[in-house]
Protein backbone atom coordinates (compact mmCIF):
# COMPACT_ATOMS: atom_id res chain seq x y z
CA UNK A 1 0.00 0.00 0.00
CA UNK A 2 1.96 3.23 -1.18
CA UNK A 3 1.92 6.41 0.72
CA UNK A 4 1.27 9.02 -1.62
CA UNK A 5 2.30 12.72 -0.17
CA UNK A 6 0.51 15.44 -2.79
CA UNK A 7 -0.68 19.03 -2.02
CA UNK A 8 -4.25 17.80 -0.85
CA UNK A 9 -6.18 19.74 1.59
CA UNK A 10 -5.27 19.58 5.13
CA UNK A 11 -7.98 17.88 6.44
CA UNK A 12 -7.82 19.32 9.85
CA UNK A 13 -10.00 20.06 12.77
CA UNK A 14 -8.78 21.71 16.22
CA UNK A 15 -9.66 20.35 19.29
CA UNK A 16 -8.62 22.58 22.49
CA UNK A 17 -5.53 20.43 23.26
CA UNK A 18 -5.06 18.05 19.57
CA UNK A 19 -5.70 18.71 16.08
CA UNK A 20 -7.76 15.47 14.26
CA UNK A 21 -7.80 14.48 11.22
CA UNK A 22 -11.44 14.50 9.05
CA UNK A 23 -12.78 13.25 5.92
CA UNK A 24 -16.40 12.88 4.83
CA UNK A 25 -16.96 9.48 3.28
CA UNK A 26 -18.69 9.63 -0.77
CA UNK A 27 -22.15 8.67 -0.27
CA UNK A 28 -21.78 5.54 -2.69
CA UNK A 29 -19.59 4.27 -0.15
CA UNK A 30 -21.33 5.24 3.04
CA UNK A 31 -23.06 2.18 3.75
CA UNK A 32 -20.06 -0.35 2.92
CA UNK A 33 -17.84 1.69 5.30
CA UNK A 34 -21.24 2.30 8.05
CA UNK A 35 -20.21 5.56 8.59
CA UNK A 36 -20.50 9.58 6.98
CA UNK A 37 -17.65 10.59 8.18
CA UNK A 38 -13.95 9.32 9.05
CA UNK A 39 -12.00 10.77 12.30
CA UNK A 40 -8.69 10.67 14.18
CA UNK A 41 -6.92 12.39 16.52
CA UNK A 42 -3.46 12.91 15.03
CA UNK A 43 -1.93 13.08 18.79
CA UNK A 44 -0.15 16.14 18.24
CA UNK A 45 -1.02 20.18 18.61
CA UNK A 46 1.78 21.42 16.36
CA UNK A 47 0.34 22.82 13.20
CA UNK A 48 3.33 21.70 10.81
CA UNK A 49 3.34 18.21 12.30
CA UNK A 50 -0.29 17.66 12.17
CA UNK A 51 -0.49 18.67 8.49
CA UNK A 52 1.98 16.16 7.36
CA UNK A 53 0.06 13.65 9.53
CA UNK A 54 -2.96 14.30 7.84
CA UNK A 55 -1.91 14.28 4.47
CA UNK A 56 -0.63 10.90 4.80
CA UNK A 57 -4.13 10.03 6.07
CA UNK A 58 -5.81 11.14 3.55
CA UNK A 59 -3.73 9.60 0.90
CA UNK A 60 -4.32 5.96 2.56
CA UNK A 61 -8.45 7.00 2.52
CA UNK A 62 -8.40 7.59 -1.00
CA UNK A 63 -6.53 4.80 -1.78
CA UNK A 64 -9.05 2.67 -0.04
CA UNK A 65 -11.82 4.41 -1.57
CA UNK A 66 -10.87 3.88 -5.47
CA UNK A 67 -9.99 0.28 -4.27
CA UNK A 68 -13.71 -0.03 -2.84
CA UNK A 69 -15.06 1.05 -6.10
CA UNK A 70 -13.13 -1.68 -8.34
CA UNK A 71 -15.85 -4.29 -8.29
CA UNK A 72 -17.00 -7.50 -6.21
CA UNK A 73 -15.92 -10.85 -6.71
CA UNK A 74 -17.05 -14.03 -5.37
CA UNK A 75 -17.38 -14.73 -2.03
CA UNK A 76 -14.66 -16.50 -0.79
CA UNK A 77 -13.47 -17.95 2.94
CA UNK A 78 -10.24 -17.10 3.57
CA UNK A 79 -7.41 -20.07 3.95
CA UNK A 80 -4.66 -19.80 6.50
CA UNK A 81 -2.10 -19.30 3.90
CA UNK A 82 -4.26 -16.71 2.24
CA UNK A 83 -3.78 -14.70 5.83
CA UNK A 84 -0.41 -15.54 5.77
CA UNK A 85 0.19 -13.97 2.15
CA UNK A 86 -1.67 -10.67 2.67
CA UNK A 87 -0.16 -10.00 5.84
CA UNK A 88 3.54 -10.43 4.42
CA UNK A 89 2.21 -8.14 1.62
CA UNK A 90 0.97 -5.56 3.74
CA UNK A 91 4.29 -5.59 6.10
CA UNK A 92 6.20 -5.50 3.17
CA UNK A 93 4.57 -2.43 1.52
CA UNK A 94 4.06 -0.66 4.72
CA UNK A 95 8.12 -1.06 5.51
CA UNK A 96 9.04 -0.12 2.05
CA UNK A 97 6.27 3.40 2.57
CA UNK A 98 8.35 4.32 5.78
CA UNK A 99 11.43 4.52 3.60
CA UNK A 100 10.02 5.91 0.69
CA UNK A 101 9.00 9.32 2.44
CA UNK A 102 12.32 10.12 2.20
CA UNK A 103 12.99 10.82 -0.81
CA UNK A 104 9.87 12.71 -1.63
CA UNK A 105 9.29 15.68 -2.95
CA UNK A 106 7.32 16.57 0.72
CA UNK A 107 9.55 14.68 3.06
CA UNK A 108 8.18 15.01 6.59
CA UNK A 109 8.31 17.64 8.56
CA UNK A 110 10.94 16.12 11.43
CA UNK A 111 14.01 15.53 9.07
CA UNK A 112 14.59 19.80 9.38
CA UNK A 113 13.55 20.21 13.22
CA UNK A 114 15.33 18.36 15.83
CA UNK A 115 12.30 18.81 18.02
CA UNK A 116 9.74 17.12 15.47
CA UNK A 117 11.79 14.43 15.08
CA UNK A 118 11.82 13.30 19.21
CA UNK A 119 7.60 14.26 19.18
CA UNK A 120 7.80 12.36 15.93
CA UNK A 121 8.81 9.35 18.04
CA UNK A 122 6.97 9.82 21.07
CA UNK A 123 3.49 9.50 19.09
CA UNK A 124 4.73 6.54 17.39
CA UNK A 125 4.66 5.12 21.57
CA UNK A 126 1.16 7.11 21.49
CA UNK A 127 -0.14 4.76 18.58
CA UNK A 128 1.43 2.01 19.74
CA UNK A 129 -0.46 1.67 22.49
CA UNK A 130 -3.55 2.51 21.16
CA UNK A 131 -3.06 -0.59 18.85
CA UNK A 132 -2.46 -2.38 21.94
CA UNK A 133 -5.68 -1.50 23.68
CA UNK A 134 -6.91 -2.56 20.28
CA UNK A 135 -5.88 -6.07 20.69
CA UNK A 136 -7.02 -6.42 24.07
CA UNK A 137 -10.90 -5.23 23.80
CA UNK A 138 -11.30 -7.03 20.24
CA UNK A 139 -11.76 -3.73 18.34
CA UNK A 140 -11.30 -3.84 14.92
CA UNK A 141 -12.76 -1.26 13.32
CA UNK A 142 -9.07 0.85 12.32
CA UNK A 143 -8.33 -1.75 10.70
CA UNK A 144 -11.46 -3.05 9.28
CA UNK A 145 -11.20 -0.50 6.02
CA UNK A 146 -7.50 -1.69 5.78
CA UNK A 147 -8.67 -5.65 5.42
CA UNK A 148 -11.11 -5.03 2.97
CA UNK A 149 -8.96 -3.04 0.61
CA UNK A 150 -6.26 -5.74 0.83
CA UNK A 151 -8.61 -8.35 -0.14
CA UNK A 152 -9.94 -6.58 -3.17
CA UNK A 153 -6.36 -6.05 -3.85
CA UNK A 154 -6.31 -9.92 -3.82
CA UNK A 155 -9.50 -10.84 -5.40
CA UNK A 156 -11.55 -11.70 -2.47
CA UNK A 157 -14.93 -9.52 -2.07
CA UNK A 158 -18.25 -9.85 0.71
CA UNK A 159 -16.22 -12.18 2.99
CA UNK A 160 -18.56 -12.35 6.12
CA UNK A 161 -17.02 -9.47 8.84
CA UNK A 162 -18.12 -12.10 11.60
CA UNK A 163 -15.83 -15.06 10.11
CA UNK A 164 -12.98 -16.69 12.56
CA UNK A 165 -10.73 -15.82 8.99
CA UNK A 166 -11.87 -12.47 9.04
CA UNK A 167 -11.00 -11.53 12.43
CA UNK A 168 -7.42 -13.56 12.30
CA UNK A 169 -6.48 -11.13 9.69
CA UNK A 170 -7.61 -8.68 11.47
CA UNK A 171 -6.23 -9.11 14.64
CA UNK A 172 -2.74 -9.95 12.34
CA UNK A 173 -3.40 -6.31 10.53
CA UNK A 174 -2.45 -5.00 14.15
CA UNK A 175 0.09 -6.85 15.19
CA UNK A 176 1.99 -5.97 11.61
CA UNK A 177 1.41 -2.43 12.55
CA UNK A 178 3.08 -2.78 15.98
CA UNK A 179 5.86 -4.89 14.04
CA UNK A 180 6.00 -1.88 11.99
CA UNK A 181 6.36 0.90 14.42
CA UNK A 182 8.89 -0.59 16.01
CA UNK A 183 10.84 -1.17 12.70
CA UNK A 184 9.73 2.82 11.91
CA UNK A 185 11.43 3.66 15.36
CA UNK A 186 14.86 1.34 14.63
CA UNK A 187 14.95 3.13 11.16
CA UNK A 188 15.18 6.73 12.61
CA UNK A 189 17.56 5.66 14.67
CA UNK A 190 19.98 4.61 11.88
CA UNK A 191 19.49 0.73 12.57
CA UNK A 192 18.49 -0.88 9.54
CA UNK A 193 18.53 -4.82 9.37
CA UNK A 194 17.95 -7.87 6.63
CA UNK A 195 15.33 -9.46 8.87
CA UNK A 196 13.01 -6.67 7.88
CA UNK A 197 11.74 -8.69 4.45
CA UNK A 198 10.86 -11.80 6.60
CA UNK A 199 9.56 -10.09 10.03
CA UNK A 200 6.59 -11.43 9.77
CA UNK A 201 7.41 -15.45 9.34
CA UNK A 202 7.79 -15.49 13.46
CA UNK A 203 4.47 -13.56 13.59
CA UNK A 204 2.48 -15.56 11.49
CA UNK A 205 3.81 -19.35 13.26
CA UNK A 206 0.94 -20.08 14.86
CA UNK A 207 -1.29 -19.58 11.87
CA UNK A 208 0.58 -22.06 9.63
CA UNK A 209 1.26 -25.01 12.61
CA UNK A 210 -2.67 -24.45 13.94
CA UNK A 211 -1.19 -23.72 17.10
CA UNK A 212 -2.18 -20.53 19.33
CA UNK A 213 1.25 -18.63 21.03
CA UNK A 214 0.95 -17.97 24.39
CA UNK A 215 -0.06 -14.08 25.54
CA UNK A 216 2.36 -12.05 27.44
CA UNK A 217 -0.42 -12.14 29.84
CA UNK A 218 -0.63 -15.39 30.27
CA UNK A 219 2.57 -16.57 30.97
CA UNK A 220 2.25 -13.49 33.67
CA UNK A 221 -0.19 -15.59 35.49
CA UNK A 222 1.14 -18.43 35.00
CA UNK A 223 4.71 -17.58 36.35
CA UNK A 224 2.96 -15.67 39.21
CA UNK A 225 0.87 -18.55 39.93
CA UNK A 226 4.09 -20.52 40.11
CA UNK A 227 6.06 -17.84 42.26
CA UNK A 228 3.75 -15.73 44.36
CA UNK A 229 3.68 -17.97 47.44
CA UNK A 230 7.53 -17.89 47.82
CA UNK A 231 8.06 -14.28 47.79
CA UNK A 232 7.94 -11.75 50.49
CA UNK A 233 4.85 -8.98 50.93
CA UNK A 234 6.66 -6.37 50.04
CA UNK A 235 8.16 -8.14 46.98
CA UNK A 236 4.77 -9.43 45.69
CA UNK A 237 3.59 -4.80 45.82
CA UNK A 238 6.84 -4.19 43.95
CA UNK A 239 6.77 -7.25 41.46
CA UNK A 240 2.80 -6.27 41.07
CA UNK A 241 4.10 -2.61 39.54
CA UNK A 242 6.88 -4.09 37.34
CA UNK A 243 4.53 -6.41 36.37
CA UNK A 244 1.69 -4.12 35.52
CA UNK A 245 4.48 -1.54 33.67
CA UNK A 246 5.83 -4.40 31.56
CA UNK A 247 2.60 -5.59 30.14
CA UNK A 248 1.74 -1.96 29.58
CA UNK A 249 4.92 -1.43 27.61
CA UNK A 250 4.96 -5.08 25.59
CA UNK A 251 1.11 -5.59 25.20
CA UNK A 252 -1.14 -7.94 27.00
CA UNK A 253 -1.79 -9.63 24.11
CA UNK A 254 1.16 -9.68 22.44
CA UNK A 255 2.30 -13.12 21.34
CA UNK A 256 5.36 -14.06 23.71
CA UNK A 257 7.61 -15.84 21.11
CA UNK A 258 7.48 -12.54 18.81
CA UNK A 259 8.82 -10.32 21.58
CA UNK A 260 12.78 -10.41 20.79
CA UNK A 261 15.82 -8.55 22.34
CA UNK A 262 15.20 -5.00 20.61
CA UNK A 263 11.70 -4.90 22.01
CA UNK A 264 12.55 -5.30 25.73
CA UNK A 265 15.92 -2.62 24.90
CA UNK A 266 13.55 -0.34 23.41
CA UNK A 267 11.16 -0.74 26.83
CA UNK A 268 14.66 -0.46 28.85
CA UNK A 269 15.67 2.36 27.34
CA UNK A 270 11.48 4.43 27.72
CA UNK A 271 11.39 3.48 31.28
CA UNK A 272 14.90 5.01 31.48
CA UNK A 273 14.20 8.40 29.71
CA UNK A 274 10.40 8.43 30.83
CA UNK A 275 10.08 6.28 34.00
CA UNK A 276 7.23 7.39 36.29
CA UNK A 277 4.97 10.22 35.34
CA UNK A 278 7.33 11.48 32.76
CA UNK A 279 10.25 11.64 35.33
CA UNK A 280 13.82 9.56 34.57
CA UNK A 281 14.16 6.23 36.31
CA UNK A 282 17.52 5.92 38.20
CA UNK A 283 20.12 2.89 36.56
CA UNK A 284 19.54 1.08 39.91
CA UNK A 285 15.32 1.23 39.17
CA UNK A 286 15.57 0.10 35.68
CA UNK A 287 17.67 -2.73 36.36
CA UNK A 288 15.07 -4.08 38.86
CA UNK A 289 12.31 -3.88 36.27
CA UNK A 290 15.10 -5.66 33.96
CA UNK A 291 16.09 -8.17 36.20
CA UNK A 292 11.99 -9.18 36.73
CA UNK A 293 11.52 -9.30 33.11
CA UNK A 294 14.23 -11.54 33.00
CA UNK A 295 12.72 -14.07 35.31
CA UNK A 296 9.18 -13.75 33.56
CA UNK A 297 10.79 -14.70 30.56
CA UNK A 298 13.07 -17.50 32.12
CA UNK A 299 10.30 -19.05 33.41
CA UNK A 300 8.64 -18.85 29.07
CA UNK A 301 11.62 -20.36 28.41
CA UNK A 302 11.89 -23.03 30.86
CA UNK A 303 8.00 -24.10 29.85
CA UNK A 304 8.94 -24.09 26.36
CA UNK A 305 6.87 -20.93 25.20
CA UNK A 306 10.11 -19.32 24.00
CA UNK A 307 13.49 -20.29 22.50
CA UNK A 308 16.06 -17.73 24.25
CA UNK A 309 15.28 -14.92 26.87
CA UNK A 310 14.78 -11.34 25.31
CA UNK A 311 15.92 -9.83 28.32
CA UNK A 312 18.85 -11.06 28.84
CA UNK A 313 21.82 -9.10 29.38
CA UNK A 314 20.05 -5.91 29.23
CA UNK A 315 20.89 -4.69 32.54
CA UNK A 316 22.81 -1.67 32.61
CA UNK A 317 26.04 -1.76 34.50
CA UNK A 318 26.60 1.18 37.26
CA UNK A 319 30.28 2.57 36.77
CA UNK A 320 29.63 4.80 39.91
CA UNK A 321 31.14 4.23 43.39
CA UNK A 322 29.47 3.09 46.04
CA UNK A 323 29.46 6.28 47.76
CA UNK A 324 27.92 7.82 44.61
CA UNK A 325 25.31 5.30 44.30
CA UNK A 326 24.14 5.89 47.62
CA UNK A 327 22.89 9.17 48.06
CA UNK A 328 24.36 10.09 52.03
CA UNK A 329 22.72 12.79 53.75
CA UNK A 330 24.65 15.82 54.23
CA UNK A 331 24.86 18.66 57.08
CA UNK A 332 22.14 20.63 55.96
CA UNK A 333 19.71 17.71 54.84
CA UNK A 334 20.30 16.21 58.90
CA UNK A 335 20.24 19.84 60.28
CA UNK A 336 16.44 20.28 58.08
CA UNK A 337 15.74 16.91 59.62
CA UNK A 338 16.96 17.39 62.92
CA UNK A 339 16.27 20.84 63.87
CA UNK A 340 12.65 20.83 62.52
CA UNK A 341 9.56 21.74 64.52
CA UNK A 342 8.47 18.60 65.54
CA UNK A 343 12.07 17.50 67.28
CA UNK A 344 12.31 20.94 68.76
CA UNK A 345 8.83 21.41 69.99
CA UNK A 346 8.33 17.24 70.15
CA UNK A 347 5.09 17.35 68.30
CA UNK A 348 5.44 14.23 66.34
CA UNK A 349 2.19 13.19 65.31
CA UNK A 350 3.15 9.13 66.08
CA UNK A 351 6.11 8.17 68.36
CA UNK A 352 7.64 5.85 65.16
CA UNK A 353 7.99 9.63 63.71
CA UNK A 354 10.70 10.66 66.27
CA UNK A 355 12.17 7.41 66.85
CA UNK A 356 12.89 5.82 63.22
CA UNK A 357 15.12 8.69 62.12
CA UNK A 358 17.30 8.74 65.59
CA UNK A 359 17.71 4.79 65.40
CA UNK A 360 19.22 5.23 61.89
CA UNK A 361 21.33 8.59 62.67
CA UNK A 362 22.91 6.15 65.46
CA UNK A 363 23.05 2.47 64.01
CA UNK A 364 23.20 2.89 60.23
CA UNK A 365 20.10 0.72 59.42
CA UNK A 366 18.35 1.23 56.47
CA UNK A 367 14.77 2.60 57.06
CA UNK A 368 12.79 -1.16 56.49
CA UNK A 369 15.56 -2.32 58.93
CA UNK A 370 13.93 0.00 61.42
CA UNK A 371 10.75 -0.64 60.87
CA UNK A 372 10.34 -4.10 60.78
CA UNK A 373 11.57 -4.67 64.04
CA UNK A 374 9.59 -5.86 66.82
CA UNK A 375 10.30 -5.29 70.93
CA UNK A 376 12.07 -8.96 71.56
CA UNK A 377 15.00 -7.57 68.80
CA UNK A 378 15.94 -5.19 71.27
CA UNK A 379 18.04 -7.22 73.26
CA UNK A 380 20.95 -7.37 75.74
CA UNK A 381 24.11 -9.54 74.71
CA UNK A 382 27.41 -9.73 76.55
CA UNK A 383 26.13 -6.63 78.49
CA UNK A 384 25.59 -4.38 75.20
CA UNK A 385 22.15 -3.75 74.27
CA UNK A 386 21.74 -4.00 70.48
CA UNK A 387 18.97 -4.14 67.81
CA UNK A 388 18.67 -7.45 65.98
CA UNK A 389 18.62 -7.35 62.73
CA UNK A 390 16.95 -10.95 61.03
CA UNK A 391 14.20 -12.57 59.62
CA UNK A 392 12.84 -14.50 62.09
CA UNK A 393 8.99 -13.90 60.84
CA UNK A 394 7.36 -13.66 57.95
CA UNK A 395 6.90 -9.88 57.88
CA UNK A 396 10.93 -9.46 58.11
CA UNK A 397 13.43 -9.21 55.42
CA UNK A 398 17.09 -8.02 55.52
CA UNK A 399 18.78 -7.33 52.05
CA UNK A 400 21.66 -9.03 50.65
CA UNK A 401 20.83 -11.28 54.16
CA UNK A 402 23.04 -9.12 56.16
CA UNK A 403 21.41 -10.51 59.42
CA UNK A 404 23.73 -8.88 62.32
CA UNK A 405 23.49 -7.17 66.30
CA UNK A 406 23.95 -3.61 66.33
CA UNK A 407 25.05 -1.70 69.36
CA UNK A 408 22.72 1.01 70.68
CA UNK A 409 24.47 4.50 70.85
CA UNK A 410 24.43 5.40 75.21
CA UNK A 411 22.31 8.88 73.77
CA UNK A 412 19.62 6.08 72.52
CA UNK A 413 19.76 4.84 75.81
CA UNK A 414 20.45 7.18 78.42
CA UNK A 415 19.60 10.03 77.30
CA UNK A 416 16.19 9.15 75.00
CA UNK A 417 15.35 6.44 77.33
CA UNK A 418 14.73 4.27 74.70
CA UNK A 419 14.78 0.74 76.55
CA UNK A 420 11.61 2.48 78.90
CA UNK A 421 9.92 3.41 75.31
Amino acid sequence: MKVKIGTSPSYLVRNPYTYCFRMNVPKDLQSYIGRKELRYSLKTGYLGDAKYKARVIAGQVQLVFKLLRKGNSSLMKLSDNQIQEILQKYLKEYIDSIEERMYSDDPPPFTIDTRLFHQYVNDLDDIKQEIIEYLGTLDYRTVESIVDDLLKENGIDNIDRSSVSYQKLCRGILKAQLKGIDIEKRQMRGEYSDDQVKLTTEMLTSINSGKVSKMLSEVSDEYWKESESGWKDRTIVEYRGFNKRLLESLGYETEVHTIDFQTVKDCRDNLKETGNKGKPLSIKRVNMYIEYATALFNFAKRNKYISENPASGLMFKDKRSPDQITDVFDKEDLQKLFLSKEYIENKHLHSHNFWVPILGLFTGCRLEEICQLYVDDVKEVNRVWVLDINEKRSDQSVKTSERRLVPLHPLILDDLKFLNY
